[in-house]
């Protein structure tokens, strides 16, 4: 009985290998209804998630989701002047989260804007907002200029992924009305790898992905109220990626016997691969696999 074990491994080894890839590409799609009803399915899905070409290597998309837009006040309800945060307030109370990021006034560039900062009739302004609430301001505020001067200055985009509790299953307005997300507009949110509709009563579940998009100072603080910051990076810490193997190499190697048979913990190549995603994820603040699988540092 023993000896014909590792025939049977060979064997259902080559049946879970091709099986499944038959049960995938087959059988599954007939038991769903067939093929081009799982084709429909999954096209209409990726319209609804705003899945496109758009997201392949080389392409981007052609509307800009967040905005900074630079315009000339004409409007009479400045009247002698009003303050920063007067026109922003205004702004909230018409449903429009714009902040103004820079202003010129008299020729000269003002680059640190307090709440107090008077704006008259003749300033020169940066709204920065999701496009939805910048539209429509050039018909209110005055006219929208093209100036490469008061527009040159770097915005941050931060992947920030969810995991206090306070900001956890809560509106996305909700989120959006805390004190530290003043000047700071959510370019997309991303579950599971997918984009989801970023709605004002869109719910944020542990674990999503919000994209801030700021000027650095006031993206970097409300990234770290929010959880744990993904900064994009090519480097790779090869020391945790080889102990991974070699711990995974061990642990592997064990195995116990029952009945003569040896059973072990897994086989070394799939265990010295998690264990070595899960050390170097200890040096990010989390990791996504091609496999989907979520690793979480400690906070």
């Amino acid at each position: 009985m023993i000896n014909i074990i590792p025939v049977a491994y060979a064997v259902t080894y080559i049946f879970g290998t091709a099986g499944s890839a038959w049960v995938l590409s087959s059988l599954g799609p007939k038991m769903l209804g067939g093929l081009e009803k799982v084709k429909a399915a999954c096209k209409e899905l990726e319209t609804r998630m705003g899945t496109s070409e758009a997201d392949e290597p080389g392409f981007e998309q052609a509307r800009r989701p967040v905005v900074f837009r630079a315009y000339r006040i004409e409007n009479d309800w400045f009247g002698n002047g009003k303050t920063v945060d007067q026109l922003e307030s205004y702004f909230i109370s018409q449903g429009k989260r714009l902040f103004v990021e820079r202003m010129r006034h008299r020729a000269s560039i003002v680059n640190d804007i307090i709440p107090g900062q008077l704006l008259q009739k003749g300033d020169e302004v940066v709204l920065s907002g999701r496009r939805e609430f910048a539209i429509g301001e050039e018909d209110w505020i005055g006219e929208e200029i093209v100036d490469p001067q008061l527009l040159d200055f770097p915005v941050e985009v931060l992947p920030v992924m969810i995991h206090k509790k306070p900001y956890s299953n809560q509106k996305l307005d909700f989120i959006r009305r805390q004190s530290f997300m003043h000047g700071v507009s959510i370019r997309r949110i991303k579950r599971a790898g997918i984009d989801i509709p970023v709605f004002a009563q869109t719910t944020i579940d542990c674990g999503d992905t919000l994209e801030l998009v700021g000027l650095k100072k006031e993206v970097e603080s409300a990234a770290k109220e929010l959880g744990y910051i993904d900064r994009p990076t090519n480097a790779t810490d090869m020391i945790f990626v080889g102990l991974g193997i070699l711990l995974g190499g061990i642990i592997g190697a064990l195995a116990i016997h029952i009945g003569g048979v040896p059973i072990s913990l897994s086989t070394s190549e799939e265990l010295d691969s998690r264990i070595s995603i899960w050390l170097v994820a200890q040096q990010t603040p989390y990791l996504r696999t091609n496999t989907g699988i979520l690793f979480m540092g400690a906070e």
